[in-house]
């Protein structure tokens, strides 16, 4: 594990925790993301007894910074689903987009990128909603059963029609 530097300025500690969300999904994990050195242009940062400067001491720090950036996001957004649910359209569509440009590119051996596409879609469906035809809905319900529920309907109608006017509703 590297060492730990004290952050100077509310800057160096926002981009650390953007490198740390990032990280994160990427995949890596909280105790790899902790251990990933700090880099200042591109360079390693070292500090005063020579040891690499890591993002956080523990995974429990890069964890907890991630949750609190996370939890600024969610609070951000919560006013607004429409700007939430046009992300999540952008990110599907990039994803969309590599996993289709994969599948042409593979050919037949692409099974897993025509997988992926069609999940992205149903995800992206979902999220729309609405685009799907509507399904046709078969019943199982006997003649007998049909015309007495018809006639059942009928009947009320034609009670109400022949029943002299509720004056308190006029």
């Amino acid at each position: 594990m590297g060492a730990q530097m004290p952050f100077r300025s509310e800057v160096e500690t926002r981009l650390r925790e953007q490198k740390a969300v990032q990280l994160k999904l990427a995949g890596l994990t909280y105790q790899a993301i902790a251990d990933t050195p700090m880099l200042v242009d591109g360079k390693e940062v070292f500090d005063d007894d020579g040891n690499v400067v890591t993002l956080y001491k523990t995974p429990t720090g890069a964890r907890d910074a991630i949750m609190r950036v996370l939890h600024q996001e969610q609070t951000q957004f919560m006013g607004n689903v429409e700007d939430v649910r046009a992300l999540e359209l952008s990110r599907l569509d990039r994803l969309y987009q590599a996993a289709f440009a994969r599948a042409m590119r593979d050919g037949n051996k692409s099974d897993s990128a025509i997988q992926s596409c069609l999940k992205i879609a149903e995800h992206r469906r979902q999220l729309i909603g609405g685009l799907s035809v509507p399904q046709k809905v078969e019943m199982d319900v006997s003649g007998d059963e049909m015309t007495a529920a018809a006639l059942s309907v009928l009947a009320e109608i034609k009670a109400k029609a022949t029943s002299p006017p509720d004056e308190s509703q006029e």
